[in-house]
């Protein structure tokens, strides 16, 4: 969480979990790292809410359960990626 709040674009790479006397490591690994492994934070959250809403039937609850948040925080996450149940 703390990643996708300092980081400073919506995808994540590698640099956002560096550690001291570990860039140089870091920034090796991301050149070898193919583009298409570096996601879309916003389409996984969007993905990851459908696929638990599928799973437990569209009821909210208990997909929030499943994503370990809370109901309303589920809401405001359905408005978010403007999903329609």
């Amino acid at each position: 969480e703390r990643a996708i709040i300092l980081a400073e674009t919506d995808k994540l790479s590698i640099n956002e979990f560096t550690f001291p006397g570990l860039t140089k490591a870091a920034k090796d690994l991301e050149k070898s790292v193919p583009s298409e492994y570096i996601y879309d934070l916003e389409e996984l959250e969007r993905t990851t809410i459908l696929k638990a809403l599928n799973r437990c039937d569209n009821k909210k609850t208990e997909a929030a359960h499943l994503l370990n948040i809370t109901r309303q925080s589920l809401d405001r996450r359905l408005d978010k990626h403007n999903i329609k149940l």
